[in-house]
C-alpha cells in the first residue's frame, strides 16, 4: 500500500470513529454540567437518554465498518512506514544544507497560508453570534496550530506565546461548538416531546441556558479577535529562508 492511500484509509478510519466520539463528548459534557448544579438534571437526563440510543446505533455502524482485524492491520502498516521512516533518518549522516533550505522554505510556507487562512476567516466574522462563521475559525485554527507546532519542533524562535494564543482560543471555541451540539440535541427532544411533558422536563429553559454560555464564550472570541489576528500577522511576516525552487522547464 503506498503512503497516499494509507494516509486516506487512516483519514477514513478516524472519521468513522470521530462520529462515536463525538457522542463521548457529548456524555461528558452533559455529566459536567449535571455536577455544577445549574442546568435542570430532568432535562438533562432527557438529552443524556437520547445521545445514548443514538450512540447504541452509531457504535454498531462503525463495528460493522471498522473492525479489529481492519484496525490491526492498519496499525501494523503505521508501524512499517515509521520504521522505515526512522531507518532512512539513521542511514543519512546529514542532509545537505540545500536540502534544509528546502525543508524550511516549505514549514514557512505553510505556516504563512495556515495563518493567511485563520485571518480570512476571523475578518468574516463579525459582532454578531453566527456559528457558522466561528466553526470556520475553529476548523482554520486548528490547522493554524498545527503549523505553529511544526515551526516550535523546528526550532523556531518567538512562535512559543503565539502557539499558546491559539491552543486557548481552539478550546474556548470548541467549547462553543460542543455546546452548540448539545444546544442542537435539546432542540430534538423538544421537538420529539408530548406538549405536557415539556414543562417538568424543562428542556426550553435548557436550550436558554447554554445558549447564554454560548454568548458569553462568543464574547470571549470577540474580545481576543485582535489578538488572533496579531498571531496572523506575525506568522505572515515569517519569509521563506530561500526562493521558491523552480521547475525545471523540458
Amino acid at each position: 500500500m503506498t503512503t497516499d492511500k494509507l494516509v486516506r484509509r487512516l483519514g477514513k478510519t478516524t472519521k468513522r470513529l470521530g462520529v462515536v466520539r463525538e457522542f463521548d463528548v457529548l456524555e461528558l459534557l452533559i455529566e459536567e454540567l449535571r455536577q455544577r448544579g445549574r442546568y435542570s438534571p430532568v432535562a438533562l437526563d432527557v438529552v443524556a437518554a437520547a445521545t445514548a440510543r443514538r450512540r447504541t446505533v452509531a457504535t454498531a455502524r462503525v463495528k460493522a465498518k471498522v473492525t479489529h482485524s481492519k484496525l490491526r492491520r492498519l496499525a501494523g502498516r503505521l508501524e512499517d512506514v515509521v520504521e522505515r521512516l526512522e531507518a532512512d533518518e539513521a542511514s543519512a549522516t546529514a542532509k545537505s544544507s540545500a536540502d534544509t533550505r528546502a525543508w524550511r522554505w516549505g514549514l514557512d510556507a505553510r505556516l504563512i497560508r495556515r495563518s493567511g487562512q485563520l485571518r480570512a476567516a476571523i475578518e468574516v466574522t463579525g459582532p454578531m453570534y453566527c456559528p457558522g462563521q466561528l466553526h470556520d475559525v475553529r476548523v482554520a485554527l486548528k490547522k493554524c496550530r498545527y503549523a505553529f507546532e511544526l515551526a516550535q519542533e523546528a526550532g523556531r524562535e518567538g512562535s512559543g506565546a503565539d502557539l499558546a494564543t491559539l491552543r486557548a482560543m481552539q478550546d474556548s471555541l470548541g467549547r462553543l461548538h460542543d455546546l452548540e451540539v448539545l444546544i442542537e440535541w435539546t432542540r430534538d427532544a423538544q421537538a420529539s416531546a408530548a406538549p405536557p411533558e415539556l414543562a417538568t422536563w424543562g428542556l426550553g429553559s435548557l436550550v436558554r441556558d447554554l445558549e447564554n454560555e454560548c454568548r458569553l464564550l462568543h464574547a470571549r472570541y470577540m474580545s481576543h479577535r485582535s489578538k488572533l489576528l496579531g498571531v496572523c500577522d506575525r506568522a505572515a511576516g515569517r519569509r521563506p529562508a530561500v526562493a521558491a525552487p523552480r521547475r525545471a522547464v523540458g
